[in-house]
């Protein structure tokens, strides 16, 4: 029997790693000043140990060191750095023609090895691996030469950072020699940043070293010489960093990132306030994360943790970013803190909390879940969240549409207008397992379902609002049949005279599509849609997109069929609708359908897709009507064999549609009489009129109050949070920003007031007293809110100042990310634009005929201003019109009206009529 290996120990593996020239494992600094102990740095498992160089014994992990020795010993390092840099062209000298991948002098070896011993010890440490990985016996380092060493702050953020750790080989730095300037230089001061962990921010190239392996070098020198030989900018060597400050506060940061990667989150600042004095990584994110409970903390860094080896990266502040835009109350700081562990983002939060109150009490638990909480698991939380902001949008939207009286609401919502959902959810919703409903062989209904349970009653309000949009349709239709009974008009030419749009043509092989389908589990109706309004109850009813316009357009241009399936009961109302299907025409080079369709995508309630049996019975339609299935919808063809099994087992059992008689080719469809149509009209409207009776209308009544206070009650909890943010910090959260963007249904909100002038004088520059020379105008254009919660906006800027030529008026406009145009305008080129005419909305269609379309914004922003009271600002506007006048439309009229412009209106004149003569 084999006896078990013994796992070495992080010691023993760190003796096998120097052993193997694989880093360094120990920096020895020499004391600046005789008499002073050296220091010394120690590689670890994600730590580094400081120590005296003379002592064995007395190490502390870096962050418990005193602060002010560990900064001077780093200062000490810095210079020895620079000092070893100094020489290292001259060692370099007689190389540049030498072969990349020969053995250098071991002067040159013994001065990388000093050099870069920092950063080797700090990637060897940031190497370790704490969970098994695959092949692996224990936690630990391993000797491959492109294992992923973590992001640490050098590593350029845009690239997989897969590279050994062990650099001390000129042929991991010899560069091919291209690029201004001697090849010694360029490599000794790219050697210099590395050893300096210069290499760091975003317009800062990274001194990485090449690949590890000599075919990888090769294939980079051949690939990028230019790239990996001079940075873009300034030469090389006149950026190495001097400050002794800088480079220690470098270390430190990166000495942060191997305690917790998780800090790569956080502002540096903060990381190196926070890690100072702590014992752990933990500790140091409960600081940074104050009142946050450890569930959440530990949930985020393990999300962070998890993100960098995928995005290489992400943006500095995102980790706290959650807990500060909740604000000062721990709660609700855990719980923003666990959704954004979850994938969620603060805006998603504060929409969730608009819709349906704080998030703590909408996912009870919240505040406190860690990594194995289902809600944070599998992006399910980010799912239900979004479920919640759809479901107010739809709530919402119910008093738009007002021809019926609203069926009763308390089951979605409660008396004071919340949604039924989270602590106000009904007691049973609050524990309820999984619905038998979903089977566990479905994946998507699986996972929708744990999202829907993630929020308590959102399955039970999602359906209440579904059986609202039901019995609205149930209730119109009703009335339709009623007046079709009555006027004996068929149900699309009913439609045609109320909504003033007709029905889709069919052909005898549309007919062919139809079927009555008894199963096992009931009755289906597939029938195709006959009119327009058959796909915007579908959609309504079905909450996805078919009611949109662009079907019905592509049903008439004959390029799709909408085919609806509904659950029908005998002894039942009028049949629900299940599925919607999507028929494309088969295309030229695949085989033709007998009909000619191919089923292209099925859809049921919320755009889910077809269960296991729904998806047979569809397969089994497509084969009883000729349709093709083209293996890429979400049906999938069977086999004979396989369509037999299943028709069996579903107890199938086809019957033919009853259809209406259809015109022959070429036979006009008669058109009722206009007194029938009217008559019919009048019909409707009556029957729709007689269902509000007072009970229906105080159910009405009462439903539209309860939605107005959910309405209500979001737009003032979206304004009150962005008035928060402003006053903590977001300066441009100011003026008014459309809810909409932020929460559907919510409409304009009001933040503070922007104290920045919409007007500015323009001043000479200069020595001497200062002068006004034009008028500047500074507007803002659009606010945006992005995913974390900050604001973002587009400004433009308008110059007006005298022109080059006398009676000329010069305009300067600039707008964020596109440039900036000049305009010179004569009086004449200021009434070609029509810019003071009265009628003139100052709308981009109403310049196109005059003006080119790059000088157009900058004349549309002048003339949403030009009746703005100048005021005191009056004297700029004068220094570039030459007119006075209290509003610009009145100093440019005025500018107009000059002997000198009138005589070049009257040349301009001239010389329109010459040229049409000509």
């Amino acid at each position: 029997m084999a006896r078990p290996r013994s796992v070495p120990s992080p010691e023993e593996q760190l003796r096998q790693q120097r052993a193997l020239g694989r880093s360094a494992t120990r920096v020895d600094i020499v004391p600046a000043a005789a008499g002073d102990p050296g220091l010394s740095l120690f590689a670890g498992p994600r730590t580094v140990l400081v120590g005296p160089t003379d002592s064995g014994h007395d190490r502390l992990p870096w962050q418990l060191y005193p602060a002010d020795k560990l900064d001077g010993a780093l200062r000490t390092l810095h210079a020895q750095i620079l000092e070893e840099a100094h020489a290292l062209p001259d060692l370099l000298a007689g190389l540049d023609s030498a072969d990349p991948e020969a053995a250098a002098p071991r002067s040159v070896h013994r001065r990388l090895g000093r050099m870069l011993a920092l950063r080797s010890m700090l990637e060897l440490a940031a190497a370790w691996e704490d969970a098994p990985a695959p092949g692996q016996v224990a936690p630990g380092w391993t000797s491959g030469p492109d294992r992923r060493v973590g992001v640490l702050p050098w590593h350029a953020w845009w690239v997989q950072v897969r590279q050994g750790w062990h650099l001390h080989h000129l042929s991991r730095w010899h560069a091919p020699h291209r690029g201004p300037g001697p090849w010694k230089d360029l490599t000794a001061a790219w050697i210099t940043r590395a050893a300096l962990l210069e290499d760091m921010g975003p317009d800062a190239r990274p001194c990485s070293p090449l690949c590890a392996t000599p075919e990888g070098r090769e294939r980079q020198r051949t690939a990028r010489p230019d790239a990996l030989s001079r940075p873009p900018g300034t030469p090389v060597a006149t950026r190495v960093d001097t400050d002794p400050d800088a480079f220690a506060r470098r270390v430190r940061l990166a000495l942060s990132l191997i305690l917790e990667p998780a800090l790569a989150g956080f502002l540096p600042d903060e990381v190196l306030a926070a890690v100072q004095g702590t014992k752990s990584g933990t500790a140091a994110l409960s600081r940074l994360l104050p009142g946050v409970t450890a569930g959440p903390v530990q949930a985020l860094a393990s999300m962070l943790r998890a993100q960098l080896p995928h995005s290489g990266h992400f943006a500095s502040g995102v980790g706290a970013r959650s807990a500060v835009a909740a604000g000062p109350c721990p709660v609700r700081r855990g719980a923003w803190t666990a959704a954004r562990a979850a994938f969620v983002s603060p805006l998603q939060c504060l929409r969730a909390e608009a819709a349906a109150g704080p998030l703590h009490l909408l996912v009870p638990g919240l505040p406190h879940a860690g990594l194995g909480s289902p809600a944070l698991q599998e992006e399910r939380l980010s799912g239900a969240l979004e479920e919640v902001t759809d479901l107010f949008t739809a709530v919402a939207a119910l008093p738009a549409e007002q021809t019926l009286p609203l069926p009763d609401l308390s089951g979605l919502l409660t008396g004071r207008g919340f949604l039924r959902l989270g602590t106000h959810a009904p007691p049973q919703a609050r524990t309820e397992p999984l619905p038998a409903t979903f089977a566990a062989d479905d994946v998507w209904h699986r996972e929708r379902a744990l999202a829907l349970l993630t929020v308590p009653g959102l399955t039970e309000a999602v359906a209440a609002l579904q059986a609202v949009n039901v019995a609205r349709e149930r209730g119109l239709s009703d009335a339709r049949r009623e007046v079709c009974l009555a006027s004996g008009l068929s149900a699309g030419e009913l439609e045609e005279a109320t909504g003033g749009e007709r029905a889709f043509d069919r052909t005898p092989t549309d007919a062919g599509l139809e079927r009555t389908l008894h199963w096992s589990g009931g009755i289906w109706s597939v029938v195709l849609a006959r009119h327009p309004q058959d796909l915007i109850s579908d959609g309504r009813t079905l909450s996805h997109c078919v009611g949109w316009g662009g079907y019905a357009h592509s049903v008439r241009a004959e390029r799709t069929r909408i085919v609806r399936v509904l659950a029908c009961d005998p002894d039942g109302p009028l049949p629900v609708p299940l599925l919607t299907l999507e028929l494309k025409r088969a295309g030229e080079g695949s085989a033709r359908a007998q009909s000619g369709w191919v089923l292209a995508q099925a859809r049921g309630a919320n755009n889910r897709p077809p269960t296991r049996d729904e998806a047979a019975l569809l397969t089994l339609w497509a084969r009883e009507v000729g349709v093709q299935l083209d293996g890429q919808s979400e049906v999938a063809p069977l086999n004979a064999a396989a369509a037999r099994a299943d028709a069996a087992r579903l107890a199938v059992d086809w019957v033919a549609v009853d259809q209406e008689t259809l015109p022959e080719d070429g036979e006009a469809t008669p058109t009722p009489p206009p007194i029938v149509l009217q008559a019919a009209v009048a019909q409707l409207a009556a029957a729709i009129s007689a269902r509000w009776t007072p009970a229906a209308t105080r159910t009405h009544q009462e439903g539209l109050r309860r939605v107005a206070q959910l309405v209500e009650r979001a737009r003032q909890h979206l304004q009150t949070e962005l008035l928060r943010l402003h006053a903590a910090g977001e300066p441009r959260l100011t003026g008014s920003v459309p809810g909409d963007a932020l929460l559907p249904g919510t409409g304009l909100l009001t933040l503070a007031r922007d104290e920045r002038p919409l007007l500015q004088a323009l001043t000479q520059a200069g020595h001497g007293p200062t002068r006004p020379v034009g008028l500047r105008i500074d507007a803002r254009i659009a606010l945006q809110i992005d995913a974390d919660l900050h604001a973002q906006e587009r400004r433009h800027t308008l110059d007006l100042r005298p022109g080059r030529r006398p009676g000329e008026i010069a305009l300067h406009f600039v707008a964020d990310g596109h440039g900036s145009v000049n305009t010179y305008l004569s009086p004449a080129g200021l009434m070609n634009t029509g810019l003071l005419d009265p009628l003139h909305a100052g709308g981009g269609g109403s310049w196109s005929w005059g003006v080119p379309r790059r000088r157009q914004a900058g004349l549309t922003l002048l003339s949403s201003l030009l009746d703005e009271p100048l005021g005191p600002l009056a004297t700029a506007a004068t220094a570039a019109t030459r007119q006075p006048g209290d509003t610009l439309r009145a100093q440019l009229h005025a500018w107009t009206g000059t002997p000198a412009a009138r005589r070049s209106l009257a040349h301009h004149r001239n010389r329109n009529a010459s040229a049409n003569r000509s």
